[in-house]
């Protein structure tokens, strides 16, 4: 389907018969991207820039208000965010 909006046609959607036809990785996948923050221990605080990888094990699941989940326990991720304090949460990818 393509829109018009004041004359300007240019905005093209997917039809309803494939909307749902995207396959996403399964949460620990390689490509699969997730919320996660790594946690500090005591008064440990540390910066994590765009771009530097982690550890499986040293990320937990988060969500956008900062809430604890599982950790994730597998592969090499690599933050996609700018982290001043490890206990606030992040984009990852995994890649590898």
């Amino acid at each position: 389907m393509t829109t018009s909006i004041n004359g300007t046609t240019g905005i093209t959607y997917p039809n309803s018969s494939t909307q749902d036809s995207i396959e996403l990785p399964a949460p620990t996948d390689v490509g699969a991207i997730i919320f996660a923050k790594a946690i500090a221990s005591g008064s440990q605080a540390g910066t994590i820039a765009f771009g530097q990888n982690r550890a499986g094990t040293n990320l937990w699941f988060s969500d956008s208000v900062g809430s604890n989940g599982p950790n994730v326990g597998v592969g090499t991720w690599k933050c996609l965010g700018y982290i001043t304090n490890l206990d606030r949460t992040s984009a990852w990818v995994r890649v590898s």
